[in-house]
Order: C-alpha cells, then structure tokens, then sequence
C-alpha cells in the first residue's frame, strides 16, 4: 500500500441516512462487461468503501450519486480503523479514493491497510 499524500490518511467518506438505518457509500467495482463502477446493488465481493480525499469531491459524489441527505463525514483514527474493519467484516475488501463513473484514483486493499494500522499502533505503544 502506497500513501500518495497527507489527506488519504484522514480521508472523507459519504454517510447515507436511511431512516433508521446509516450506512456508508460504496463504489461498485466494474465487472468486464459492466460500463459503470457505481453501486447498482450490495455484492459485496464488488463493492469498495468510497473514501475521498477532500470534503468538496465527497460533496460533489454524495449530490450526484447518493440519495437526498447523503452527508461528508471525517472520522478520526481509530474511528476511520473501526469503521474500515467493519466493512471488512461485512465482505468488503476494497476502498477506493476518489471514485468517479468508472474509475477511482486510487483501490486500496482494506485487509492491507488494516494490517498497516495494526503494525502503526503497536509501533506507538513500544515508543
């Protein structure tokens, strides 16, 4: 996993709420003869955790791909850890930063950044 700057360490994601459930955006992975890499149902085996690195590119993802009262939303650390080991528990195994149509800037393997989490705060601990 390569960090290409500050803000994908602390990046925006999209909360849709949805009456008495909330959940996260997600970006669907485009199969071979699919033309669009947005969400057009949960399988998750293709689905990403949608993930930005400013509050404008969520905003302007959220108003055009997301249901009304979609919101940007920054976690802090260990709150952004628990919500990606969360979606990992639940079968997503991507996130990708700055989705868009049909690409993302960026597809980050969640089971990679969380072993990089891991090894960061136990680095913290023995310092």
């Amino acid at each position: 996993m390569t960090i290409i700057d500050e803000a994908e360490l602390n990046p925006w994601l999209i909360l849709l709420d949805e009456g008495t459930q909330t959940r996260l955006a997600l970006w669907r992975i485009a199969d071979h003869g699919d033309e669009s890499g947005l969400e057009k149902e949960s399988a998750q085996e293709n689905a990403a955790l949608a993930i930005f690195s400013d509050v404008e590119q969520a905003k302007q993802y959220a108003d055009k791909h997301c249901p009304p009262g979609a919101r940007a939303i920054q976690f802090d650390e260990s709150q952004l850890i628990r919500v990606m080991a969360s979606s990992f528990q639940n079968g997503i195994r991507y996130a990708a930063l700055n989705p868009a149509e049909s690409t993302a800037r960026q597809l980050f393997v969640l089971r990679d950044v969380l072993r990089s989490a891991k090894e960061r705060l136990k680095s913290r601990q023995t310092h």
